[in-house]
């Protein structure tokens, strides 16, 4: 009980010692001080959180493999003799499936129009999709001849 006196004569001493806009004005600032300080952890917050995001979207785009049988598809549109060049089982291998490709012997290459229709196919896919099957054909090892027709893609 006596806190709660000694609280109200406090205030009544500073009261009257103090000018109440003046007291007004500084609970203010230091209130926009608070806020300020909290703002700068919640923005330190949401930056660090940013970071991480881009970061697992990395990862996750990292670990993500395109279709098998979209490189089946696109990989002898791309490139010239891909198959004469790339095995099958090491198609398989890279594109982390444990899956057996098996592919006609010889394997005949694509003629003019199928190339150019999965040229318009590529054009038509989403640009993450595309991405990913573009990605794998930058990873291959092997010295092959990319078709002419392709190359804007790369």
């Amino acid at each position: 009980m006596s806190e709660h006196i000694n609280m109200q004569l406090l205030a009544g001493f500073v009261a009257e010692l103090c000018d109440q806009q003046a007291i007004d004005q500084m609970l203010d600032r230091l209130a926009v001080s608070a806020a300020r300080e909290r703002l700068g952890h919640i923005e330190a917050d949401i930056a660090r959180l940013t970071d991480e995001q881009a970061r697992l979207q990395q990862t996750v785009l990292a670990l993500r493999q395109p279709d098998v049988e979209q490189l089946l598809a696109f990989l002898p549109a791309i490139y010239r003799n891909f198959w004469g060049v790339v095995r099958p089982d090491e198609v398989a291998m890279m594109a982390g499936t444990f899956r057996t490709i098996t592919l006609p012997s010889p394997y005949p290459e694509p003629s003019p129009e199928t190339v150019l229709a999965m040229k318009q196919r590529l054009k038509s896919m989403t640009a993450a999709d595309r991405e990913l099957l573009l990605g794998f054909c930058r990873s291959l090892p092997h010295r092959l001849q990319m078709r002419t027709e392709m190359r804007e893609f790369f």
